[in-house]
């Protein structure tokens, strides 16, 4: 009957290709797959950028990771941000 939903796969993953090898999307890979599937780039839109750039860092605080510092947070939610402007 297939394998179980994992419940912390909220969006569609990136697809392949997606995700390139430049520094920005490297830091993007190094932070948004260390606890669940890496989302397409596209998934939460240009808005929701800097709230889910935040929120993911806040919540990697919580759980005693090392969060990205503020410039990397920057560069993130402009990375997402560029995805939807292509």
């Amino acid at each position: 009957e297939g394998e179980p939903e994992d419940p912390v796969r909220l969006k569609p993953p990136a697809e392949p290709g997606e995700i390139g090898n430049g520094p920005d999307d490297l830091l993007y890979m190094e932070y948004c797959s260390l606890c669940h599937e890496a989302p397409s780039r596209t998934a939460h839109g240009p808005e929701g950028a800097q709230a889910l750039v935040y929120r993911m860092s806040a919540m990697m605080e919580m759980l005693d990771m090392v969060p990205p510092s503020e410039a990397e947070k920057q560069r993130l939610v402009e990375y997402l941000k560029a995805a939807d402007a292509k």
